[in-house]
């Protein structure tokens, strides 16, 4: 469980003003000692070694068992392997990686000179858990064995970071989201592939700006990437805006169970002390997408009997831009009862699904796929409120009472089903609900303001 001394300071080298912050290559590290587990062994006292010792740390091509959590601190790099293997081992209840500056933003807000790291980078390896389905919050991926912090449930968490690098990396049979991040300025994220990942795979929370995320591929179960300014309690521990973000490169696989959704979920959250935070989105882009079914752009709580758990408001999205995207939405993402059976009042889907107030949305070359004939309640896009209500139950999943407005909708080169669209309006729908069932709360309603049709 030691390092050679002679190989760590023959691979050792300055870092800035802490020259005992060196580099280690792991192939060095002394592993007889070490517990074996199945095909290898549990390395986790030597990793914290070198997080604690060294601000670059190269990991070889091998299996990597991990029994705690892994934390990295600021100037950290860390340079793994391709066929680098670093597990979480089964029954573990923590997250495999996450920084030391984390603070749970829950209860209120966070204060804008809160401790946070700088500088962090993680490239290259595969990372993964060992399970074969979805995992519980609250008993897997979480913050410490007490799950002190309800909103975490991941493989690795980023919070409270002023430059992160996330690059070449593949995640693999994660139980909770893949990757979760949130309270992040300076954000690079290139190349990340999901494998058999049985929640979202990307999961971008509030307090994010100035980022570009490159290159995401592969099998979730949930979310290929959600950008979810707010969220539930179970979900996030950082609430507030997402600004400044480019998304270039997203492809879900084809796998029959893999779930084909995008979400951008903006929302006005009630922090547990009252206190109200805007977690608007503005000046998006997404371009070069495919293999996505929806974008789901709507308010959506937890599903709730009667009332939502929490007053939360209708979120705001502004200046985004969808580019070089492809959609099938030939059946819906959620095969709900209401949409298989096309109910004439909730039944209608689309590509774009949109529940919030929305300025300013451009769409350039983008093709979506459509069955009419099968699902003649299908569009290109919706704007107004969901309803999938259990009667039964008395149960709903997704939140009628909302209303919005969408304006300055600008289109350019949009085609459905091969052909281009001239005139988009035989495929934008607006909902407005009226007393779907008792209720206590009103029936919701969308409008859009403004569409037209860029000639240039």
């Amino acid at each position: 469980m030691i390092f050679e001394a002679e190989n760590a300071g023959k691979n050792s080298v300055p870092a800035g003003d802490a020259p005992e912050k060196r580099a280690i290559d792991l192939s060095f590290a002394e592993s007889g000692g070490l517990a074996p587990y199945k095909d290898g062994r549990i390395w986790t006292d030597v990793f914290l070694k070198a997080l604690e010792e060294y601000s670059e740390i190269f990991i070889p091509a091998g299996k990597y068992y991990i029994d705690r959590s892994l934390v990295v601190r600021s100037g950290t790099r860390i340079y793994a392997d391709r066929h680098a293997e670093i597990i979480r081992m089964k029954g573990v209840k923590t997250l495999l990686l996450r920084n030391e500056s984390v603070i749970d933003g829950s209860d209120s807000r966070i204060a804008d000179d809160a401790p946070c790291d700088r500088d962090i980078s993680v490239c290259g390896g595969i990372w993964g858990e060992e399970n074969d389905g979805r995992t519980e919050y609250g008993l897997s991926g979480c913050y410490d064995d007490d799950n002190s912090m309800n909103g975490v449930c991941a493989c690795f968490l980023f919070s409270g970071v002023r430059g992160l690098t996330l690059k070449n990396l593949v995640f693999r049979s994660t139980g909770g989201f893949a990757c979760q991040l949130g309270r992040i300025d300076g954000l690079s994220v290139e190349n990340l592939r999901f494998e058999s990942c049985y929640a979202d795979g990307l999961h971008i929370n509030g307090n994010v700006k100035n980022g570009t995320v490159k290159n995401l591929y592969g099998h979730t179960e949930d979310d290929l990437i959600a950008l979810n300014a707010y969220d539930w309690d179970n979900s996030s521990i950082n609430f507030g805006s997402i600004e400044n973000l480019t998304v270039d490169g997203v492809m879900s696989d084809r796998e029959e169970n893999s779930h084909k959704s995008f979400r951008i979920l903006p929302g006005v959250y009630r922090y547990r002390n009252g206190e109200k935070e805007d977690c608007c989105i503005r000046n998006l882009v997404i371009r070069n997408v495919s293999g996505i079914t929806a974008f789901k752009m709507y308010l959506q709580t937890p599903a709730y009997a009667g009332h939502p758990e929490r007053d939360i408001g209708v979120g705001r999205i502004e200046n985004a831009v969808f580019e070089n995207i492809e959609t099938d939405t030939s059946s819906p993402v959620d095969m709900q009862p209401n949409y298989v059976s096309g109910d004439p009042v909730t039944g209608s889907f689309a590509a774009f699904e949109i529940g919030s107030d929305v300025k300013n949305l451009r769409f350039e070359n983008v093709r979506v796929r459509l069955d009419r004939e099968k699902y003649p309640n299908s569009y290109f896009m919706l704007a107004g409120p969901k309803s999938q209500y259990y009667p039964d139950r008395g149960l709903e999943l997704f939140d009628p009472y909302v209303s919005c407005t969408v304006e300055g909708v600008v289109y350019r080169n949009v085609f459905i089903n091969g052909f281009p669209v001239n005139d988009l309006s035989g495929y934008i729908k607006t909902v407005e609900f009226d007393s779907l069932y008792p209720s206590e709360l009103p029936f919701g309603k969308g409008k859009i303001a403004s569409v037209s049709k860029d000639e240039g």
